[in-house]
């Protein structure tokens, strides 16, 4: 912002202000990435008792991931070859050629999409019209 007050809004505070998001965004994404490997490291298949400290580290970890990773970095993502690239990172194996439409992964370990496989943005969810009202 000072350099908005003195040199007004050029090219420059543009620039500054892009690359200062997609700081952000991908420092957001790491910290997930960083945050689930030191206090989940790897899922495996198992069943754990609610009210257990891994339950719950590992939903922190899920909130972080949904809204933080998500918002400001992974929704970019979604649709190009770099979505299935950054949730390797979070321990997801993708095949070649996987198109993803969708950031809808938490247990990112127990994940594998094939080959040629594709997700579309409503594949983890109920589609509207479907969900029944409460």
């Amino acid at each position: 912002m000072p350099l908005a007050a003195d040199q007004g809004w050029g090219w420059q505070v543009g620039l500054a202000l892009a690359l200062a998001g997609c700081l952000y965004g991908l420092a957001s994404f790491l910290l997930v990435v960083v945050l689930k490997w030191l206090l989940i490291g790897r899922y495996k298949p198992h069943a754990a008792p609610m009210w257990t400290p891994f339950v719950w580290t590992s939903e922190a970890v899920t909130n972080l991931y949904e809204s933080l990773a998500v918002p400001n970095f992974l929704d970019l993502l979604r649709g190009t070859p770099m979505l299935p690239w950054a949730l390797a990172l979070l321990g997801a194996k993708c095949g070649k050629q996987v198109w993803l439409n969708t950031t809808d992964l938490t247990e990112f370990d127990c994940v594998r999409l094939g080959d040629g496989a594709e997700l579309n943005a409503w594949s983890g969810r109920k589609p509207i019209s479907s969900r029944t009202a409460s």
